[in-house]
């Protein structure tokens, strides 16, 4: 199975609004994290990247194909493509 069929994304909506670059990842159709300009701060990268699976991780990369990468690495040494839904965050103690 390809990355593609995989891995996709669909822009982040929050409170009805879009913006440019920011993007929600789906793995097999599940939410798993976000990938966002970072603020133009002197020094920093301009991507930020977080997971919300369990455990959580987070990053900054040079560019979104660098993020979305780093994104699906992150979730990947947990979490294999071959497993099904992975757990989340906002799931964790819940009973």
């Amino acid at each position: 199975m390809d990355d593609q069929s995989i891995w996709t994304m669909r822009p982040c909506v929050i409170g009805g609004q879009t913006a440019p670059g920011d993007v929600v990842v789906l793995r097999r159709g599940q939410s798993v994290g976000r990938v966002v300009p970072a603020p133009h701060i002197p020094g920093t990268l301009p991507y930020d990247w977080s997971t919300w699976t369990y455990p959580a991780d987070n990053g900054k990369a040079n560019d979104i194909e660098d993020a979305l990468a780093q994104l699906r690495a992150a979730i990947r040494r947990r979490w294999p493509d071959d497993v099904g839904q992975v757990p989340l965050a906002s799931e964790m103690g819940k009973p």
